[in-house]
């Protein structure tokens, strides 16, 4: 199956071409934010249908905001993005995207420049049926005190991480 093209900065790129600077301040502090998108498709519509991309368009700025950063992108210019990944790779099938603002300059107090990418993956959904593996997780939930759980940061996910380990390690 080939890997599917994510959109970086303006246009399609091969997986291997979708690098961030070592030393960038997103790699370095996980200074980036983002959003999940779905599309599902619809073989009776012969269509894909994404799932309320302004919400999220305007949940990604909130978080953009909380992070003291910006894109020189619009919500026009987003939408249009995912279009360009769904139909720059053909998808015919449900499919989650990452959509990821980041920091490339460097030092812990770095808001600029930035950059944009969607990182299309597949990811059908789940089986009506199928169990699911869980456990009550010794981490806590990070206080709201130490970082706004509503930012979908990076660093944010590390919480949730740890605790799908615990998990798996059942």
């Amino acid at each position: 199956m080939k890997d599917l093209s994510i959109w970086m900065n303006g246009k399609l790129v091969p997986q291997a071409q979708a690098v961030l600077p070592v030393n960038s301040a997103a790699v370095f502090y996980a200074t980036n934010v983002f959003e999940g998108l779905r599309a599902y498709w619809n073989a009776a519509d012969d269509e894909l249908y994404c799932f309320r991309l302004s919400e999220h368009f305007s949940r990604f700025r909130e978080s953009m905001k909380m992070m003291r950063f910006t894109i020189p992108y619009s919500d026009v210019d987003l939408d249009e993005a995912v279009r360009q990944v769904l139909s720059g790779n053909g998808i015919r099938e449900d499919v989650h995207m990452h959509m990821v603002a980041y920091v490339t300059g460097t030092g812990l107090d770095a808001t600029t420049p930035t950059g944009l990418y969607i990182n299309p993956r597949r990811r059908p959904r789940v089986e009506e049926g199928v169990g699911l593996k869980c456990c009550v997780s010794s981490w806590a939930r990070t206080s709201d005190n130490a970082i706004p759980i509503r930012l979908k940061c990076g660093a944010n996910y590390q919480n949730g991480r740890l605790a799908t380990h615990l998990s798996r390690m059942g």
